[in-house]
Formats: structure tokens, sequence, C-alpha cells
């Protein structure tokens, strides 16, 4: 109490204050919390190429990528490199796997962004044909039976925000008509590791939802007739007109029944818009079987492709072409390769593709010779894009123009340049000032014939250096200025991206 009675405010006002404070210690501490577990805004997340511009990726895996870098010729790189996580791995083996591939791009493609094709544990599909059957491991995935995997990707992600990442998750989901269970529980097994990565603060991920495509669905009329086509060995292929029919037929009843001919549309496995930033498909132009189908069988396969795709544009989503090869011809057939790469370019046109990946590998060779074996009659060819006269002509010229972003960037930032001063008789250098970006560098150290000019951090590709050189005569005394103007490269080792 004061001398009058009165109760002073101060003491009052001080303990209201430093309550208020501390609620708002509290108070931002938990906003900041809540910030650091949710999911990455849209301003943080990484960027869809934009309409008119399609990013080109190669894959898939470390020694196709070298061998393409190679054949490609030096001072060239993929906008992006492919490869895959596969979620069944031990965490300790998936951790090192991820950690080699770092450094092996770190090394070569600096610059590149980063697409995987994700298993979501076992597929029956694959198990069944590498003799490994089991259930499907999205029942795995749903359970947290693979967090402490999930985990492992979630911070080697993170500590590369550099780079962009693609995941496929769930890859090919529709292949044969569900790889990795039912429609429900794939659905709930791709949002619960989209969860799982935006939770451990995620942001520099694009989440692809990736069909199997024509033919390889299955459960829709290309299954059967385009797998019909692979098996006409008919002269003049006479079996045209009949699965010609048998498309239209089945393709009405689908109409007439609502499925489009489809018993397991897209539309089933869909996740929601809010977990899938870009629709993939995976596009062979041809089907799987007995071997090349006609060009009438053929454009059926191409029908059913464009009816996937015009199915992804009515969900509002960017397209992609998530895999793709050019199965039973390779890339060195001749004039058959070069129209095969003509109409990739034209339907990533016709449909603005975002984001267009082709598996470039000696496919025989991969994999002790498996994709080789005689049950695959020749569909997994030789495609090698880079080291076949034709189609790399073609592809180098796509992928230079505007649409694909082909463009020039610096690996390795000069940070100093030499500057050879001028040799004037009788005289003798008292100082040399030196300007470059906005700096200024004064150096006082006697004669010398050349100096070196720190360049600091800049974007620009080239920068100017003043050099004024303050010279003395050495009989007369006499001072003088020199002044130098110098464009120099602030680059000294830049590679072509193309995609």
């Amino acid at each position: 109490s004061t001398p009058s009675g009165r109760t002073s405010a101060r003491p009052v006002a001080r303990g209201y204050s430093q309550r208020v404070l501390r609620r708002g210690v509290i108070i931002g501490a938990a906003v900041a919390a809540i910030i650091a577990t949710a999911p990455a805004s849209a301003a943080e997340r990484p960027v869809i190429p934009p309409a008119g511009h399609t990013q080109v990726m190669v894959g898939q895996d470390v020694a196709t990528l070298r061998a393409y870098s190679e054949a490609m010729g030096g001072g060239y790189q993929p906008a992006g490199v492919m490869d895959y996580l596969f979620l069944e791995a031990e965490p300790d083996a998936l951790r090192r796997r991820l950690d080699k591939l770092r450094a092996e791009w770190d090394a070569h493609y600096p610059q590149a962004d980063v697409q995987f094709g994700m298993t979501l544990g076992r597929s029956p599909f694959w198990s069944t044909i590498f003799g490994d059957y089991g259930a499907p491991g999205t029942l795995e995935v749903v359970s947290g039976a693979y967090d402490d995997r999930i985990d492992v990707i979630a911070e080697w992600l993170n500590a590369q925000p550099q780079r962009t990442f693609q995941l496929r998750i769930g890859y090919e989901f529709d292949l044969p008509g569900g790889q990795w269970g039912p429609p429900a529980l794939y659905r709930q097994a791709y949002r619960y590791v989209v969860d799982h990565l935006r939770r451990r603060g995620v942001s520099n991920a694009l989440y692809v939802w990736h069909s199997a495509g024509a033919q390889f669905k299955t459960t829709d009329y290309s299954g059967l007739v385009s797998t019909l086509g692979t098996l006409d060995r008919t002269p003049g292929h006479e079996a045209d007109p009949l699965l010609e029919a048998m498309a239209n037929t089945l393709r009405t009843a689908g109409q007439v029944l609502g499925n489009g001919g489809d018993l397991a549309p897209i539309r089933d496995f869909f996740p929601g818009r809010d977990y899938v930033d870009l629709f993939g498909i995976s596009y062979w132009d041809d089907a799987f079987g007995g071997g090349r189908s006609s060009e009438r069988a053929r454009a059926i396969y191409r029908q059913r492709t464009q009816e996937i795709l015009d199915e992804a544009k009515q969900l509002g989503l960017p397209l992609m072409l998530a895999e793709t090869t050019p199965v039973y011809i390779g890339f060195d057939a001749g004039e058959e390769s070069v129209t095969w790469l003509q109409r990739w370019f034209e339907l990533i046109e016709r449909n603005d593709i975002r984001v267009a990946s082709l598996i470039v590998p000696d496919w025989p060779s991969l994999s002790g010779g498996v994709w080789g074996q005689a049950y695959w009659n020749g569909f997994w060819p030789d495609a090698r894009v880079a080291n076949f006269a034709g189609p790399r002509e073609l592809w180098r010229s796509k992928l230079a123009e505007d649409r694909y972003g082909g463009r020039t960037v610096c690996v390795t930032p000069r940070r100093a340049v030499t500057i050879r001063l001028p040799r004037v008789a009788n005289t003798r250098i008292r100082f040399v000032r030196v300007r470059t970006a906005g700096r200024s560098v004064l150096i006082r150290r006697g004669d010398r014939r050349s100096i070196r000019v720190p360049l600091g951090r800049t974007s620009a590709p080239r920068v100017t250096v003043w050099v004024r050189v303050a010279l003395t005569d050495r009989r007369t005394g006499r001072r003088s200025n020199r002044l130098l103007r110098r464009s120099v490269s602030t680059c000294s080792k830049s590679v072509r991206l193309l995609g």
C-alpha cells in the first residue's frame, strides 16, 4: 500500500505483463509445433512444370544413367533421374542404398530432380513372377509395420531441400487390376504414406498417382483385345478387323453399363485431390504378349491410353508419362525407332504432359539378363536412345526446344578471376583498386604482373570487373592511372540440362 492507502498499480501491471508474456511464449511454442507438423503450404511445395512445359526424366538405375550421360557427350545432364524405393527393405539396407544414390547424384547430377517408383511393400503380381508370392504389402503399410522405413525416407528427403522429389507411391496401382490389393486398401495405404511424410516435415516431394495404363490394367477392353493383337501372326494381320470390332463392342457395352468398358476404372483407386500432385501413366505403344502388334492393333492401345488420360483430366490432374520405353523395337530399329519417338513427343504435346519419363537401358543386359528371358518374347529391347544416330538426333533436337527446358546451368561457380595488369615502361604500381559486383577492393602490395579478384556469390552469368592501376614514373615521379574493364564469366564449368 502507498502512504495514502491506495494500492500501487505498478506491481500489478508488472505481474500482468509477465503473465501475458508467459502465455505468449506458450502460444508461440504451440503454433510453432503445429507449423512444424502441418503439411507444407502451397507456397512451400515444389513447383510442377507449368502448362506448355515438360520436364524430361531418364533412368532407371545408376549404370544406365552413367552410360546415357557418356553417350550424350560431355556438357550434357538430364534434368531428372529415375530410380526405385522398396518399402519392404530393411531400414538399414534402405538407408545405405539411399545414401549411395545421393552420393552418386550429388557427384554427377547435382542439378537434377529425382523421381522414385515407390513400392507399398510386397506386390503379389511381381513377387509371383519372381517366385516369392505373398499377400499385398498394403496390409502391413496401414498397420504401421513400415513406419520405420518411411521415417528413413523422410529424413533422407529432408536432408536435401535443394532437390525436388517425385514419388510414384504404389506405382502402377491397377496392374493387373490392382497389384497392391483392392481399391479401398490401396487408397488407404497411399494416404497413409503421404500423411506420414507430411508429419515428418517433408516439403520437397510431389506425390504421383500412377496407373499401369492400357492393356496392363487387364480389367478393361484393351487387356483382351491388345493381348490378342500381339498373338496375330497371320500374313497381313488378318485379325485386325476382328480386333477393332471387339474393341468397339466392348467399349459400347461399357458405356451402356457406365464403366466405359473398364471393370476397375482409375477413379476407384483415386486417393483424393489433396493427396495427388500428378497423374502418371505407363506407356509402351504396344501390348505385352506374343510379339509386336500390327499398326491397327497398336492404334487400339493408343486409343485406350488417351481415354485414361482424359479420365485424369476430368479429375483436374496434371499429367505425367511415368514409365515409357520402346517395347519390342528398341532404339536400334532405324526408322521404326524414330517413328516411336516422334509419337512419344506428339503424345506429350497433344495432352500437355508436364513430366515425361523415358527408361533408357539395354534391357536384356540388366539384372543378370532377367529382362531378356524367352518368356518376355522380346518385349524389353535395347532402349539406349543416345546410342543410335536417328533417335539421338531427334532426341537432342526436341529437348533443346523451349517446351522441354533445354538450358545451360552452372555446376561449378568461379569464385575468383585472374586479371593481368598492364606493363608500362619505367613505372611502378603504387596500388590497384578493383570494383566488381558492388564491392571495392584496395590492393597495395607492390609491383605485380597480375592480381586475383574475388567474385563473391552472384546469380549473374557474367560480371564486369573494373581495375584502376595507380602508377608512378620512376624517373620523374609523375603519377598516372590506367583503367581496365573486363567482362568475365562467373562459371568455371557448365552443363546443358536436357528436359
